[in-house]
Protein backbone atom coordinates (compact mmCIF):
# COMPACT_ATOMS: atom_id res chain seq x y z
CA UNK A 1 0.00 0.00 0.00
CA UNK A 2 1.48 3.54 -0.75
CA UNK A 3 -0.39 4.98 1.59
CA UNK A 4 -0.84 3.75 5.57
CA UNK A 5 -3.84 1.41 5.70
CA UNK A 6 -4.96 3.78 8.91
CA UNK A 7 -5.16 7.07 6.72
CA UNK A 8 -7.04 5.22 3.97
CA UNK A 9 -9.46 3.95 6.03
CA UNK A 10 -10.20 7.46 7.82
CA UNK A 11 -10.40 8.92 4.33
CA UNK A 12 -13.27 6.50 3.65
CA UNK A 13 -14.74 6.92 6.72
CA UNK A 14 -14.50 10.89 6.20
CA UNK A 15 -16.09 10.48 2.55
CA UNK A 16 -18.73 7.87 4.31
CA UNK A 17 -19.73 10.78 7.02
CA UNK A 18 -19.70 13.44 4.69
CA UNK A 19 -22.46 11.74 2.26
CA UNK A 20 -24.42 10.62 5.00
CA UNK A 21 -24.52 14.08 6.30
CA UNK A 22 -25.55 15.67 3.47
CA UNK A 23 -28.16 12.88 2.02
CA UNK A 24 -29.41 12.54 5.69
CA UNK A 25 -29.09 15.91 7.97
CA UNK A 26 -28.87 18.50 5.22
CA UNK A 27 -25.31 18.75 6.07
CA UNK A 28 -25.93 19.69 9.21
CA UNK A 29 -23.97 17.98 11.55
CA UNK A 30 -20.75 19.33 12.87
CA UNK A 31 -17.42 17.48 12.14
CA UNK A 32 -16.71 14.79 14.18
CA UNK A 33 -13.16 13.02 14.62
CA UNK A 34 -13.50 9.24 12.83
CA UNK A 35 -11.10 6.82 14.14
CA UNK A 36 -10.87 2.97 14.37
CA UNK A 37 -9.35 1.54 16.66
CA UNK A 38 -9.62 -1.61 19.25
CA UNK A 39 -12.70 -1.86 21.55
CA UNK A 40 -10.67 -3.10 24.56
CA UNK A 41 -12.88 -3.79 27.54
CA UNK A 42 -15.80 -2.93 25.64
CA UNK A 43 -16.07 -5.98 23.92
CA UNK A 44 -18.49 -6.70 21.16
CA UNK A 45 -19.17 -3.36 20.67
CA UNK A 46 -19.61 -1.95 16.91
CA UNK A 47 -18.71 2.00 17.67
CA UNK A 48 -19.42 4.68 19.64
CA UNK A 49 -19.93 8.12 20.17
CA UNK A 50 -18.31 10.00 22.94
CA UNK A 51 -20.94 12.39 25.02
CA UNK A 52 -18.50 15.43 24.96
CA UNK A 53 -16.38 17.23 22.77
CA UNK A 54 -12.85 15.40 23.37
CA UNK A 55 -10.58 16.54 20.80
CA UNK A 56 -9.07 20.03 20.54
CA UNK A 57 -7.77 21.44 17.42
CA UNK A 58 -6.83 25.13 17.80
CA UNK A 59 -10.37 27.02 19.57
CA UNK A 60 -12.19 24.13 17.76
CA UNK A 61 -13.99 20.62 19.35
CA UNK A 62 -14.94 17.84 17.80
CA UNK A 63 -16.78 14.53 19.17
CA UNK A 64 -15.30 11.34 18.70
CA UNK A 65 -16.96 8.70 16.82
CA UNK A 66 -15.10 5.12 16.90
CA UNK A 67 -15.53 2.09 14.55
CA UNK A 68 -14.16 -0.99 16.76
CA UNK A 69 -11.38 -2.48 14.55
CA UNK A 70 -12.02 -6.25 15.63
CA UNK A 71 -15.73 -5.55 13.02
CA UNK A 72 -14.34 -3.31 10.55
CA UNK A 73 -14.64 -5.58 7.84
CA UNK A 74 -18.61 -7.22 8.21
CA UNK A 75 -20.78 -6.71 5.19
CA UNK A 76 -19.85 -3.22 3.96
CA UNK A 77 -23.83 -2.54 4.69
CA UNK A 78 -23.24 -3.44 8.03
CA UNK A 79 -19.98 -0.95 8.91
CA UNK A 80 -22.21 2.14 6.92
CA UNK A 81 -25.14 1.12 9.73
CA UNK A 82 -22.57 1.43 12.57
CA UNK A 83 -21.18 5.00 11.15
CA UNK A 84 -24.76 6.33 10.22
CA UNK A 85 -26.01 4.65 14.16
CA UNK A 86 -23.33 6.87 16.09
CA UNK A 87 -23.96 9.75 13.54
CA UNK A 88 -27.58 9.44 15.58
CA UNK A 89 -26.05 9.55 18.64
CA UNK A 90 -24.15 12.87 17.00
CA UNK A 91 -27.42 14.60 15.83
CA UNK A 92 -29.42 14.06 18.74
CA UNK A 93 -26.33 15.36 21.32
CA UNK A 94 -25.85 18.66 19.38
CA UNK A 95 -30.29 19.34 19.68
CA UNK A 96 -30.31 18.27 23.82
CA UNK A 97 -32.09 15.26 23.05
CA UNK A 98 -31.57 12.21 25.16
CA UNK A 99 -31.73 9.67 23.66
CA UNK A 100 -30.23 6.69 26.33
CA UNK A 101 -30.40 5.64 29.63
CA UNK A 102 -26.93 4.85 31.36
CA UNK A 103 -24.60 3.46 28.59
CA UNK A 104 -26.56 1.05 27.03
CA UNK A 105 -29.99 1.34 26.53
CA UNK A 106 -31.71 3.19 23.50
CA UNK A 107 -35.01 4.54 23.85
CA UNK A 108 -37.88 5.67 21.39
CA UNK A 109 -36.19 9.21 20.76
CA UNK A 110 -33.20 7.53 19.70
CA UNK A 111 -35.64 4.89 17.37
CA UNK A 112 -37.27 7.86 16.20
CA UNK A 113 -34.16 9.84 14.95
CA UNK A 114 -32.66 6.86 13.53
CA UNK A 115 -35.66 6.04 11.34
CA UNK A 116 -36.31 9.48 10.37
CA UNK A 117 -32.57 9.35 8.61
CA UNK A 118 -31.80 6.28 6.67
CA UNK A 119 -32.08 3.52 9.41
CA UNK A 120 -34.49 0.55 10.29
CA UNK A 121 -34.18 0.13 14.31
CA UNK A 122 -35.50 -3.07 16.56
CA UNK A 123 -35.83 -3.91 19.86
CA UNK A 124 -33.85 -5.85 22.43
CA UNK A 125 -34.13 -6.51 25.85
CA UNK A 126 -30.56 -5.20 27.36
CA UNK A 127 -30.17 -2.47 24.85
CA UNK A 128 -33.48 -1.39 23.88
CA UNK A 129 -33.89 0.59 20.40
CA UNK A 130 -30.53 -0.19 19.15
CA UNK A 131 -30.89 -3.31 16.88
CA UNK A 132 -29.51 -1.40 13.36
CA UNK A 133 -30.31 -1.66 9.92
CA UNK A 134 -30.31 0.39 6.29
CA UNK A 135 -33.55 0.65 5.28
CA UNK A 136 -34.61 -0.18 1.55
CA UNK A 137 -34.23 3.24 0.01
CA UNK A 138 -30.54 3.77 2.17
CA UNK A 139 -29.42 0.33 0.79
CA UNK A 140 -30.26 1.98 -3.16
CA UNK A 141 -28.82 5.20 -2.33
CA UNK A 142 -25.72 2.95 -0.98
CA UNK A 143 -24.62 1.20 -4.19
CA UNK A 144 -25.16 4.00 -6.05
CA UNK A 145 -22.54 6.10 -3.67
CA UNK A 146 -19.65 4.97 -6.14
CA UNK A 147 -16.70 7.49 -4.39
CA UNK A 148 -16.23 4.84 -1.67
CA UNK A 149 -13.44 2.43 -1.83
CA UNK A 150 -14.63 -0.21 -0.38
CA UNK A 151 -11.86 -2.75 -0.46
CA UNK A 152 -10.22 -0.73 2.93
CA UNK A 153 -12.64 -2.32 4.61
CA UNK A 154 -11.24 -5.66 3.97
CA UNK A 155 -9.28 -5.15 7.21
CA UNK A 156 -9.76 -6.58 10.22
CA UNK A 157 -7.92 -6.55 13.89
CA UNK A 158 -7.79 -10.26 14.68
CA UNK A 159 -8.36 -10.47 18.56
CA UNK A 160 -5.54 -12.20 20.24
CA UNK A 161 -6.01 -15.78 21.36
CA UNK A 162 -5.62 -16.18 25.62
CA UNK A 163 -2.62 -18.72 25.96
CA UNK A 164 -4.31 -22.17 27.10
CA UNK A 165 -2.94 -22.85 30.38
CA UNK A 166 -1.10 -26.17 30.81
CA UNK A 167 -2.01 -28.35 33.08
CA UNK A 168 0.33 -29.88 35.20
CA UNK A 169 1.42 -33.02 34.61
CA UNK A 170 0.79 -36.30 36.85
CA UNK A 171 2.75 -38.64 37.64
CA UNK A 172 2.18 -42.44 38.74
CA UNK A 173 4.55 -44.11 41.57
CA UNK A 174 4.07 -47.55 42.12
CA UNK A 175 5.10 -49.65 45.32
CA UNK A 176 7.51 -52.78 43.79
CA UNK A 177 6.11 -54.78 46.64
CA UNK A 178 2.33 -54.56 46.47
CA UNK A 179 1.96 -52.64 43.53
CA UNK A 180 0.47 -49.87 45.06
CA UNK A 181 -0.32 -47.21 42.67
CA UNK A 182 -0.12 -42.99 43.63
CA UNK A 183 -0.84 -40.25 41.30
CA UNK A 184 0.76 -36.62 42.15
CA UNK A 185 1.99 -33.86 40.00
CA UNK A 186 5.02 -33.90 42.28
CA UNK A 187 7.67 -35.16 39.98
CA UNK A 188 10.39 -36.08 42.84
CA UNK A 189 8.01 -37.09 45.28
CA UNK A 190 9.63 -39.65 48.23
CA UNK A 191 7.00 -42.10 49.52
CA UNK A 192 7.30 -45.01 51.51
CA UNK A 193 4.34 -47.87 51.27
CA UNK A 194 2.63 -48.30 54.42
CA UNK A 195 2.11 -52.03 53.37
CA UNK A 196 5.35 -52.99 52.57
CA UNK A 197 7.40 -50.48 53.68
CA UNK A 198 8.98 -49.94 50.59
CA UNK A 199 10.19 -47.12 48.45
CA UNK A 200 7.57 -46.15 45.54
CA UNK A 201 9.37 -46.50 42.41
CA UNK A 202 10.63 -43.37 40.33
CA UNK A 203 7.54 -42.17 38.81
CA UNK A 204 6.42 -42.99 35.27
CA UNK A 205 4.88 -39.91 33.32
CA UNK A 206 0.78 -40.97 33.46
Amino acid sequence: MTMKFNEQVHRELNKLFKAVNDKFYNSQLPPANILVQTSGPKRNVLGWCTVDEVWEIGKAKYFEIVITAEFLNREFEEVVGTLMHEMVHLHNLVNKIKDTSGTEYHNKRFKTTAEERGLVIEYAQRIGWSVTALAEDTKTWLKDLKEIDRSVFDAVRKVPLKAKKKSPKTYTYTCPGCNEKVLSKNPTLYATCGECEMEFERPIRG
